[in-house]
């Protein structure tokens, strides 16, 4: 699993809080290079996540195509400053 190479730090729990992290929206960015959502969360157990969707059209399907764990704030605020530089804003928590 390509996945579990790259973020040794995600497991089966982080999974599972997907649907608390779609009803937890800190911003919402697209890719206009692969049509790609990634989406960061507010905080859940002493973590941030960027979750990345993958709308797939010819199945109407919605696919995660990454999933980020980031431990504290400043890495947070840093990765949030990166989507800004190169993806378009989408919607942002007031």
């Amino acid at each position: 699993m390509r996945h579990k190479d790259r973020h040794p730090e995600i497991d089966t729990f982080d999974y599972s809080l997907i649907p608390y992290m779609l009803e937890n929206i800190d911003s919402l960015y697209r890719d206009p290079k692969d049509e790609r959502y990634l989406i960061l969360t507010s905080k859940k157990f002493d973590r941030f996540y960027r979750l990345a969707l993958k709308h797939i059209k010819d199945k109407n399907e919605v696919w995660v195509s990454s999933l980020l764990g980031i431990d504290d704030k400043k890495s947070f605020q840093r990765e949030k400053r990166k989507l800004q530089r190169s993806k378009t804003l989408v919607v942002v928590k007031e």
